[in-house]
């Protein structure tokens, strides 16, 4: 049975124009430009492209339209030297069909499909005579590896066989559908793929290791706004040392209180830009208090530090 995922078409700009041939030097630019370092290699040999490129926010992410045929494009090992890449991509086949090929394995993608490519691993991407469209929803590394750890790395396929597929494509179509509470939604967006990625874990019998990062995970993301909760009670709740703790934390690349803090600021953020209601008397000092900070000061510097303005510039008020 095949399941159609409606995308709507309400987002002009990324309703591209599939039948204009263009230059394969304007496509390889636009890609560039949006994308980062790849390199193209049109079929043809007149050197032109039937394609184009565009890119709108969607949500909280840079979202690239991609309508293509009869070229692959490449990111080699020596693309990746010269542009690190700080996202990962996570595709969305509109219509038409696409091949991706990372970390070993060759993905089909037909309409609906999703596949989420790490810009640090070398890849190939095949568009043959149909016309293919995707939208490619630009994702900070960071920020994956932050609430994923190192699950994500190396391309992963968004199977349809899960039913969080159907949940992740609906967030994704109300967000391009342009809703109100795009905040809320991208937040939606991620802990559905944190369901995907720990379900995919437990189904490959996860270690002794991943089991106690995941209920730590889940025990911050419950108890970060607790202004007692911390790494020493975080450690007595897994009945684990400090040390142990903090051990199991490093290929996250942070420590226990590195992970409280980004949760807390999240949650401060999500509460100043979505939840103040005109007439309300509740302060921005109310949020921060409520979120677990217990210095003012303290929550001020991180939060310019993690999102380079102040918390009063992000308040929006209904």
């Amino acid at each position: 049975m095949t399941i159609g995922v409606n995308f709507g078409g309400v987002m002009n700009s990324l309703m591209l124009q599939p039948h204009q041939e263009v230059p394969k030097e304007i496509i390889e630019a636009d890609i560039r430009k949006f994308c980062g370092r790849f390199d193209l290699e049109p079929a043809a040999s007149s050197g032109t492209i039937k394609g184009s490129v565009s890119a709108q926010p969607v949500g909280p992410f840079q979202t690239v339209g991609v309508a293509l045929s009869h070229l692959r494009i490449i990111r080699d090992a020596q693309a990746i030297k010269r542009d690190p890449g700080e996202h990962f991509f996570l595709l969305t086949q509109r219509s038409g069909t696409s091949r991706v090929v990372q970390a070993g394995q060759e993905v089909v993608l037909k309409q609906g499909d999703m596949f989420l490519v790490d810009s640090t691993q070398a890849s190939v991407f095949h568009y043959d005579q149909s016309l293919s469209h995707q939208l490619s929803f630009h994702i900070p590394r960071s920020e994956m590896l932050g609430r994923f750890g190192q699950s994500v790395k190396g391309g992963t396929t968004v199977s349809r066989d899960d039913p969080l597929w159907l949940a992740i494509n609906a967030v994704i179509s109300k967000m391009i559908d342009g809703q109100e509470h795009q905040s809320h939604l991208g937040e939606a967006f991620f802990n559905l793929l944190g369901g995907y990625f720990v379900g995919a874990r437990n189904a490959r019998d996860p270690s002794d290791s991943e089991r106690l990062l995941s209920r730590a995970l889940a025990l911050i993301d419950q108890h970060c706004s607790n202004p007692d909760f911390g790494p020493s009670s975080l450690a007595t709740s897994l009945n684990v040392s400090k040390r142990t703790l903090q051990r199991h934390f490093q290929p996250l690349g942070e420590t226990p209180g590195q992970r409280i803090l980004m949760r807390r600021l999240a949650l401060a953020h999500r509460r100043l830009t979505g939840a103040l209601i005109a007439g309300s008397k509740q302060t921005i000092t109310d949020v921060i208090l409520d979120c677990g900070f217990n210095d003012v000061s303290y929550f001020y510097r991180e939060f310019r530090k993690k999102y380079g303005v102040a918390p009063g510039e992000v308040v929006t008020r209904h």
